[in-house]
């Protein structure tokens, strides 16, 4: 036992030090003693060649923000490779070459631990994160860190395994070429530079050691998507005399924002509507081009009727413009109404338009070509010209009056939402809302009062709910209103009697004579949590951040404001943390559709830390959407949904 104290004692001064004596290892002979250095993938990184061991990240998704874990395993320290067994070891793991790509985030050294090399107990002279100079780097982000450094012996029994873990060193990756720029995939060596085995009698032990290696491909070759120019509203109908504005404005096809690659700097484009309809009452350049402060220059010609025909390029660049965003703001007057049903149209269209993107000298690929001017982004509906661009026009429709006697039903949301005209749609409801229904009674265009206007109200399922009346008042309005109901029967469920569309048909005898209207709208959650998911779960608890992809639904075309928030819970119900999301939402309005909406589906991912003290095992995320946080009055707008995930310690 003396002997043994004395050989430790000596181990352990060895070890973190100038060795006693040390063999320098071979290179990638896996039948004797060797370190191994393997890259395990955490998804969605999940191609890993074994052998050699190399990391592949994918092209897409980017890696970019995601971990991958480093495991240091001492492999073949079996009785009949060294008959006395390992009882120390020293390893020096560098990465200061990859810190461009990839950074560390966390570390754990496993001797002595179930599966790690050597037998407990442990003494360590060296164990963390150190700079190019051997000083210890404690703090997170481990900025100035270039390797991984760990000595330590047993003072127990001498280890013998054929695969013993060392260490985990888990790293960020924050950068990954891109192949847009020609940036080429990156190759980098995870390398042992230094590694040192000793016996119980502090003798060196011959090993090999096995890199691993890093590959980061580049982004691929792929354009974001186009630019589109679009006019808003996409429709609109007009009432007599009415002003209002119309923006055309810029964002990607795919209805995001334009993405600052494009970095447009210029437009040209020529807005048209039928003068006939409409007269131009003012016009402005929007925000877009100005997002950073920018000085403009261009102009507006208005010269002829019917057409706006609009130039404007930055003159200064500092920050590339992007998002959804106004290039120009009109006001158009409503200036004529017509006497009969169906009314007239025009498109509120755009014609001859162009984009200019900002000077790219150092971008090879088109339009760019290494060019030290401004290069065309044309219009393009095909979409065969991967740099060009597209447009949605709007469409206008005039106000009308029919002649003789005519009955308009809508409810109490403002028009467009109302349903305003002859069989049209109202925006949505929710169960328990109330719904005022409007009846408007004219002869000519002209109201009539004291007329008695019955309203017919069926569900969901075509069944009839109940009739109302009313006599209309001095404007030649009769008014009713009823509440949606809520069954009880499905407590948080969707009742198919209630959540659809509904319908109200409205009649009166105008000297005998009966007209009728007929309007639809939606009843359901005014905004719906569809799913909420967890990614890449299990979560690993000390190393790995919870992610959730929240999916909501909306049925509203007015813009609702609303908070979603994500709440997680341990396996013991603990409550251990929360995330936010919060915005404005709205659904699409699409003309010439009876059920008139689409789309209205967004998603967000959300990041939550997990706690050092969480329990691990099967945890609980849940997501609701609320008008506000009840502390300041707010409720749900839909029942809460729910996921399992879990989380573990390895």
């Amino acid at each position: 036992m003396k002997n043994l104290k004395a050989a430790i004692l000596i181990l352990l001064l060895m070890l973190g030090a100038a060795p006693l004596a040390f063999i320098k290892p071979t290179l990638g002979n896996q039948a004797n003693i060797h370190f191994t250095v393997k890259p395990i993938a955490v998804p969605p990184l999940t191609d890993v060649d074994p052998s050699p061991y190399v990391l592949h990240t994918p092209q897409t998704p980017s890696p970019v923000g995601q971990n991958f874990t480093v495991e240091i395993h001492l492999e073949n320290a079996t009785a009949e490779n060294w008959a006395s067994g390992v009882q120390g070891l020293e390893v020096k793991f560098y990465f200061g070459n990859i810190l461009d790509y990839a950074v560390p985030v966390a570390y754990q050294t496993m001797l002595g631990t179930t599966g790690g090399a050597l037998n407990a107990p442990i003494l360590t002279t060296k164990e963390g994160f150190y700079n190019a100079t051997g000083g210890e780097v404690k703090e997170y982000p481990y900025t100035g860190a270039v390797m991984y450094w760990v000595a330590g012996a047993s003072t127990g029994a001498a280890w013998f395994g054929a695969d013993g873990l060392v260490a985990k060193i888990t790293f960020k990756i924050i950068k990954q070429p891109n192949g847009m720029l020609m940036e080429p995939t990156v190759s980098f060596a995870l390398e042992l530079t230094f590694t040192d085995l000793a016996d119980p009698n502090a003798a060196p032990i011959p090993h090999d050691r096995i890199n691993g290696q890093l590959t980061i491909e580049a982004s691929p070759y792929q354009y974001p998507p186009r630019p589109q120019i679009f006019v808003e509203p996409a429709s609109k109908k007009g009432t007599m005399n009415e002003i209002f504005t119309v923006n055309v404005k810029i964002r990607g096809e795919d209805g995001a924002g334009v993405s600052d690659f494009w970095d447009i700097a210029g437009f040209d484009i020529t807005f048209i509507y039928n003068s006939t309809l409409l007269s131009l009452v003012n016009v402005t350049e929007g925000h877009f081009l100005k997002q950073h402060g920018e000085q403009t220059w261009g102009w507006i010609d208005t010269s002829t009727p019917g057409k706006v025909w609009a130039v404007f390029t930055k003159l200064e660049n500092p920050a590339p413009s992007s998002g959804i965003d106004t290039l120009l703001t009109l006001q158009l007057q409503v200036i004529y109404i017509h006497d009969s049903y169906p009314p007239p149209t025009c498109v509120l269209g755009l014609v001859n338009t162009d984009l200019a993107s900002w000077a790219h000298p150092e971008r090879p690929i088109e339009p760019w070509g290494g060019r030290i001017t401004a290069v065309d982004l044309p219009y393009d509906p095909t979409g065969t010209i991967l740099w060009g661009h597209s447009v949605v026009n709007g469409t206008y429709t005039a106000p009308y009056i029919i002649p003789g006697p005519a009955i308009d039903v809508y409810t109490q949301y403002p028009e467009p939402y109302g349903g305003q005209g002859a069989n049209e749609h109202s925006d949505a409801f929710a169960p328990q809302m109330m719904v005022w229904l409007y009846a408007k009674v004219t002869y000519g265009g002209d109201r009539i009062t004291n007329k008695l206007v019955t309203f017919e109200v069926h569900n969901a399922q075509g069944e009839k709910v109940t009739i109302l009346e009313n006599y209309t008042d001095i404007n030649g309005i009769a008014t009713v209103h009823f509440r949606i109901p809520q069954t009880d029967l499905i407590p948080g469920g969707e009742d198919p009697a209630i959540f659809g569309w509904w319908t109200v048909i409205a009649t009166v005898d105008v000297a005998e004579k009966t007209v009728n209207d007929t309007l639809t709208f939606q009843v359901g959650w005014l905004i719906k949590v569809v799913s909420v998911e967890p990614l890449n779960a299990p979560y690993l608890k000390y190393q790995d951040t919870m992610q959730f992809k929240v999916t909501i639904q909306t049925i509203s075309e007015q813009t609702r404001h609303a908070i979603i928030t994500v709440d997680t819970f341990d396996a013991e119900n603990f409550p251990i943390g929360e995330a936010i999301w919060e915005g404005d939402f709205n659904a699409t309005r699409i003309a010439g559709d009876p059920h008139g909406t689409t789309g209205g589906i967004y998603t967000n991912t959300l990041t939550i830390s997990i706690p050092t003290w969480a329990y691990v095992g099967t945890a609980t995320v849940r997501a609701v959407a609320l008008t506000d946080f009840p502390r300041n009055g707010g409720t749900a707008y839909c029942p809460t949904a729910s996921a399992n995930f879990g989380i573990k310690t390895s």
